[in-house]
C-alpha cells in the first residue's frame, strides 16, 4: 500500500471479528515499531503483547472502563522507559522525550497493522497506575497507551476534517 493511501485508510476501529491475528502480523507489527525514530536512537519504550483474556479484560476495565478493547484478540501496550532517557540526558532534560519515542512508536504500530489490513484504535494512558502491574513489568514506566489490534468488520467511516488553513501557519 502507498503511504497516501495507508494513512487515509487508517480509522479507529472499535469492533474486532474473533478472527485470531497469526503471529507473522504480531511480528510485522513488532517490526515496524523498530523503525520508528527516537530521540538519539534510545528507543525507550517497552511493548507488551496481550492475549490473554483476563489481562485484556483487567487493562479495558482501568481503561475508562472500555470494554470493547479486550474484545480485540491482541493488545499492544506501549510504555515509557523513563530510565533510558534520564542516564543519557539527565532529569530535567529527559521529561518528555520518553512519552514522545514511546507514541511514535505506537504509531508506527498502528500503521503497519492498518497496512496488514487490520484495525486498531489509540486508547489514551487512563491505566496508567494498573498497566504496568497488569503486564507483570518491574522498572520506572509511564504508560503511553493502548492499541487494540483485530479484524474488523468497519468500513472506515466518513472523516469531517479542518482544512489545513485552520491548524497550520506558514511563514
Amino acid at each position: 500500500m502507498e503511504f497516501t493511501e495507508l494513512i487515509e485508510n487508517r480509522f479507529s476501529a472499535r469492533t474486532f471479528t474473533s478472527v485470531d491475528v497469526d503471529e507473522s502480523a504480531v511480528d510485522a507489527i513488532l517490526e515496524a515499531v523498530l523503525s520508528a525514530p527516537s530521540a538519539g536512537n534510545r528507543q525507550a519504550y517497552k511493548v507488551v503483547v496481550v492475549r490473554d483474556e483476563k489481562a485484556k479484560l483487567l487493562l479495558a476495565d482501568a481503561s475508562g472502563p472500555q470494554g470493547w478493547v479486550a474484545k480485540a484478540p491482541v493488545v499492544f501496550v506501549f510504555f515509557s522507559d523513563i530510565d533510558i532517557h534520564t542516564k543519557s540526558y539527565g532529569e530535567s532534560k529527559a521529561a518528555a522525550i520518553p512519552s514522545l519515542d514511546s507514541t511514535i512508536a505506537m504509531a508506527f504500530a498502528q500503521l503497519a497493522a492498518t497496512d496488514l489490513g487490520l484495525g486498531s484504535c489509540w486508547v489514551a494512558p487512563f491505566a496508567h497506575e494498573q498497566a504496568q502491574e497488569i503486564c507483570g513489568l518491574d522498572g520506572n514506566l509511564a504508560l503511553a497507551g493502548l492499541l487494540p489490534v483485530g479484524h474488523t468488520t468497519e468500513g472506515r467511516p466518513k472523516r469531517k476534517r479542518r482544512k489545513s488553513s485552520e491548524w497550520s501557519v506558514k511563514i
